[in-house]
């Protein structure tokens, strides 16, 4: 019988002991989120303790307090330096025929655009380009088109780098044949560090 009503001392004391543990626990932060702490002046030594109920003790005086937010402050939201447009009906296509197209203010740029490209004409060559400002080529993509028994298509990427540039658009030539689910997006490239 002694064995037993040591164990169950001893359980009820553990059970006792998580219960003060996780009441302690609970007050660290405090209800405003706020870390309240003790630093040593002489040894850098930093402690933790409950404001409210000084336990742990508070500091002393060869301590100084500190305070700290679990979380910190929420920063400013900032500018999104993303632009993106997205075509992804079928659209007929004969010489230059442009298929999207994004403004912005003046500025430097990644410039990428996907799309799909397709014939009912075998074979065919579709020719796409990405466009800056008025004329300026960034990038030109080819692709040759051949299915003998119907339609054929394929993807293709553009993607290019603009310094000092606002508008941009796809365009391709392929008389005869369709582009759909264009994607063009514009990324400002001095908040990534490119330049």
């Amino acid at each position: 019988m002694k064995a037993r009503t040591k164990l169950t001392a001893l359980l009820a004391g553990s059970v006792a002991a998580l219960a003060l543990g996780s009441i302690g626990w609970a007050a660290i932060p405090d209800g405003a989120g706020t870390i309240h702490g003790c630093y040593d002046k002489n040894t850098g030594q930093l402690r933790v303790t409950d404001s409210a109920t000084n336990q742990p003790k508070g500091c002393t005086t060869k301590e100084s307090p500190l305070t700290w937010n679990q979380q910190g402050p929420q920063g400013d939201p900032g500018e999104s330096n993303v632009w993106f447009k997205s075509v992804p009906d079928l659209k007929p296509l004969g010489v230059q025929t442009p298929l999207a197209a994004l403004a912005m203010t003046p500025g430097d740029y990644k410039v990428e655009a996907k799309l799909e490209v397709g014939s009912l004409t075998s074979p065919s060559i579709a020719t796409c380009w990405l466009v800056g400002n008025g004329s300026e080529v960034i990038d030109t993509a080819r692709a040759s088109l051949y299915a003998p028994l119907g339609a054929a298509s394929t993807t293709l990427h553009l993607m290019g780098a603009a310094k000092g540039m606002q508008a941009f658009w796809v365009e391709c030539t392929l008389p005869n044949g369709f582009a759909r689910d264009v994607k063009l997006s514009v990324t400002t490239i001095d908040n990534l560090g490119l330049y």
